[in-house]
């Protein structure tokens, strides 16, 4: 049986392979994000936008849909290749499986937050 933290580092390392290979999700849902930073102001009205709680609120909104399409996608690149049925039985740690999807979930919830930010104050 292999140790925790080489499965933890394997299933980071392999997660963050596939999303450089594939890095059409993460423009994908970076031009989600700009639609919702143009819809806002064209569906609430530009005086409204320019209040502080409601800007605040819709920044949240639009981190939350981003958040929540990020981790329900969190195993899909192993749910397409048919390799989730093969990493669960195998003798890792499961513990260390999910800790190292979370992690790099987290680490690409981060990476999309940054740019989001940065448009939503340029805007």
């Amino acid at each position: 049986m292999s140790s925790w933290f080489s499965t933890f580092f394997l299933v980071f390392k392999v997660s963050l392979r596939s999303f450089l290979v594939k890095k059409t999700f993460w423009l994908g849902i970076i031009l989600f994000a700009l639609f919702f930073l143009i819809l806002f102001p064209f569906s609430l009205g530009t005086e409204e936008v320019q209040r502080p709680k409601i800007q605040i609120g819709c920044l949240w909104a639009i981190l939350e849909f981003v958040a929540a399409l990020c981790i329900g996608r969190m195993f899909s690149v192993e749910q397409e290749a048919n390799a989730l049925d093969i990493l669960l039985s195998s003798r890792s740690f499961r513990s260390a499986i999910l800790f190292a999807k979370i992690g790099f979930t987290t680490l690409f919830l981060f990476s999309l937050q940054i740019p989001i930010v940065f448009f939503w104050l340029l805007f």
